[in-house]
């Protein structure tokens, strides 16, 4: 210690060891920071010590975490860095030789090994994209088996079962183009939809949707990439269309002036003929057409030849084929049955609804007041809180428009919407519905079907 180089304690000029932290005349302390500076310095070369042991014959874990506790109280001594760095160095190419190998076999192990690399190095840029190609795989396979489990529950008609698996693909991020079309497929999305206004009949024909106007046009609509627009115009008519029905052979128009059009299944004009009364009503059954006049005549149409076959003194609100027979509601709310004795035709008062009627699909009808009555059901009746305008029978169910939106009627009734609903027209698999607000759409109507 005698040979250790001295020099003057620069508060009291004694002579004091060159590396000293404190003169021991004076009392003065010679380093910056005082005595927590010494302290602090004390301390890190007594953790070096121990690190440096847990270094050479201490576990890892036990190293590692005596490190981070030093670099948690004193973030800038290098020695510490230095070990720390080589520490994860270490542990990093120890993981990652154990992916390798785990990485076929044990994939989720390899991806908890990957984890802990992060957890250890959150920079490592190898274990970052392994993770993230796992991930694009995993996503890809998961998104394979939910395509293949929409498409079985649709083939098996399980529809609500179909929407929790879409619904559960998109919560997962994983949806696309074939979600949105199961979901069209089951009724939750429109497949078409556009704007139109002034429509006021509407059916399915010879492949076509096909519309009248307010201003007398039938127009023939053209479907495509979920857009609904006019491909066609049937040039005729020149007043309000009030009915469009058609059987597999032809299409016959009706319109306020008493025009009616008969048109082939190349959308040809056949023939055409005017009636001298206010149609306010069509039906077609056995291509016999049958026209019901406000004045209350009921006119039934064969080979282009109009027959009177019965005259109503109330007027006509609806008149309609049943089963066997041809049903009639009068202005004043009166159910009547035609029955047919040698080619005239006498009424009989089947019921007293109070109400006209206003729509009526297959053999069933509804009236101004909001009821529903099925002729299959002996007239039974049910009734919605405001009119149903529109009426359509869909395979064992019914679905009802009117301003309170649409509904489906059957065993298990259900809103479908809440938007003004005005018509509603059929094709076997799909609805084409006009809504108050102008839109035209197009949806499925597979899961109402039985």
């Amino acid at each position: 210690m005698n040979n250790e180089k001295r020099i003057p304690c620069p508060y009291c000029g004694e002579m004091i060891l060159q590396n000293a932290y404190k003169c021991r005349f004076c009392g003065s302390w010679l380093v910056e920071g005082g005595r927590e500076s010494v302290d602090k310095a004390m301390w890190a070369d007594e953790q070096r010590e121990k690190c440096e042991e847990l270094l050479d014959n201490g576990s890892w874990d036990d190293c590692y975490s005596q490190v981070l506790k030093v670099l948690e109280k004193a973030p800038s001594i290098q020695w510490a860095q230095e070990i720390l760095t080589k520490l994860k160095k270490e542990k990093t190419e120890e993981l990652l030789q154990k992916i390798d190998k785990a990485k076929i076999s044990k994939p989720e192990k390899a991806k908890e090994l990957a984890l802990e690399i992060l957890s250890i190095d959150s920079s490592n840029s190898w274990a970052k994209q392994y993770l993230e190609d796992l991930s694009l795989s995993e996503k890809k396979e998961k998104k394979k088996t939910y395509k293949r489990d929409i498409r079985n529950a649709l083939k098996g008609k399980k529809y609500l079962k179909t929407i929790a698996l879409c619904n559960q693909a998109v919560s997962e991020n994983l949806g696309g183009s074939w979600v949105n079309d199961a979901l069209v497929e089951v009724g939750e999305s429109p497949r078409a939809f556009s704007n139109f206004s002034g429509l006021t009949a509407a059916v399915h024909f010879s492949g076509f949707w096909i519309v009248g106007k307010v201003n007398g046009d039938i127009a023939v609509l053209d479907v495509h990439e979920k857009q609904i627009s006019e491909s066609n115009i049937l040039d005729f008519h020149k007043k309000k269309i009030i009915a469009l029905v058609s059987s597999t052979s032809f299409l016959f128009g009706v319109s306020s002036d008493g025009f009616v059009s008969k048109w082939d299944k190349s959308l040809n004009l056949v023939s055409d003929f005017k009636l001298n009364v206010r149609p306010v009503c069509a039906d077609l059954k056995n291509d016999k057409l049958l026209i019901g006049s406000l004045e209350g005549s009921v006119i039934v149409v064969k080979d282009d030849k109009p027959v009177t076959i019965f005259e109503e003194k109330n007027g006509i609100s609806i008149v309609f084929y049943g089963k066997e027979k041809i049903h009639l509601v009068d202005l004043y709310g009166n159910l009547l049955v035609l029955d047919a004795k040698n080619d005239n035709f006498k009424s009989r008062k089947k019921k007293d609804l109070n109400y006209a009627g206003l729509s009526f699909s297959n053999t069933s009808f509804s009236t101004v007041d909001g009821s529903i009555y099925f002729g299959d059901k002996n007239f039974k009746k049910i009734t919605l809180r405001s009119s149903v305008l529109d009426l359509l029978n869909i395979g064992e169910n019914y679905l009802a428009a009117g301003h309170f939106g649409l509904k489906v009627i059957g065993k298990n009734d259900q809103d479908l919407a809440s938007r003004s609903t005005l018509m509603i027209a059929f094709n076997g698999s799909d609805f084409l519905c006009y809504k108050g607000d102008n839109a035209l759409e197009l949806w499925s109507a597979s899961r109402w079907l039985n």
